[in-house]
């Protein structure tokens, strides 16, 4: 029963086009979704991050002058909620997880976007930048912790969905504020991300790690470039690392294809 009305509700966030629309929708579905997404459950915080992601998708479709009061008035409470949702959900199955961290960082990016827009509004630039700031810092602290755990449960899953979902974003629109906004987590994501670049292993989950890791560094490079320089050897380390790892790894599948084919 809940998964059919959660897909009843993200099927009428589908249709709509209009600013008022959006509003009456989001008024009734605001108490289910939060409903969800504080619930103990993985499952149902990852249903009521569907919801929201399906509102965020509708609310992107529609132009406006200024920020939409029903969004200002519950940006508080929603991101909250997310993050405690991140929290309880951070051991458990990857593709909540995955669909938690995509729902915060695009709620906040859609935040973000807005921000241009939100002159007479309450909810400020820095406010939003401190958000997305402690969500990108608490999701590396959660990765950090599942590193020191190495390649054990299926953890390798879990690293993957939130670099890809929710760090990688927040750290790329972070990046591109003109006031090196990340350099306040730069030594909490190079602690967690420097260890995923020379992340072991030949599976497609151990590649999207070492990119998706690789992708991070460039966000915290551009983010946080006063300090890098302190920190070049240790960076150029792993990535030269990392690329003599590719070449052998490279060298080891060919000759196993070729003794393939001789056999």
């Amino acid at each position: 029963r809940m998964n059919a009305a959660v897909i009843i509700f993200c099927l009428v966030y589908r249709d709509i086009d209009k600013l008022t629309s959006c509003g009456k929708a989001f008024s009734y579905t605001l108490p289910v979704m939060l409903s969800l997404m504080d619930d103990v459950r993985s499952i149902n915080q990852a249903l009521g991050a569907l919801m929201l992601l399906s509102f965020v998708e509708a609310s992107s479709r529609i132009e406006n002058n200024e920020i939409p009061s029903f969004i200002e008035n519950s940006s508080s409470i929603i991101t909250k909620s997310l993050e405690n949702a991140i929290q309880l959900s951070s051991r458990q199955d990857a593709t909540f997880l995955t669909t938690i961290c995509l729902a915060q960082s695009e709620w906040l990016r859609l935040l973000f976007n807005w921000i241009p827009l939100a002159s007479k509004s309450s909810l400020r630039p820095t406010t939003v930048h401190a958000w997305m700031s402690k969500a990108a810092s608490d999701n590396l602290v959660a990765v950090r912790k599942q590193v020191q755990m190495g390649g054990k449960d299926k953890n390798d899953e879990l690293i993957v969905g939130a670099l890809v979902a929710g760090i990688d974003p927040l750290l790329a629109d972070l990046a591109s504020l003109p006031n090196a906004a990340t350099i306040e987590i730069a030594r909490v994501g190079l602690s967690a991300i420097l260890p995923l670049i020379g992340w072991r292993g030949m599976s497609m989950e151990s590649r999207s790690i070492q990119i998706a890791a690789l992708a991070g560094l460039l966000s915290l490079l551009s983010g946080a470039y006063p300090i890098m320089t302190h920190h070049g050897t240790k960076i150029m380390t792993e990535v030269l690392i990392l690329l003599d790892r590719s070449d052998k790894d490279a060298i080891f599948m060919r000759d196993n294809d070729q003794a393939d084919k001789s056999s």
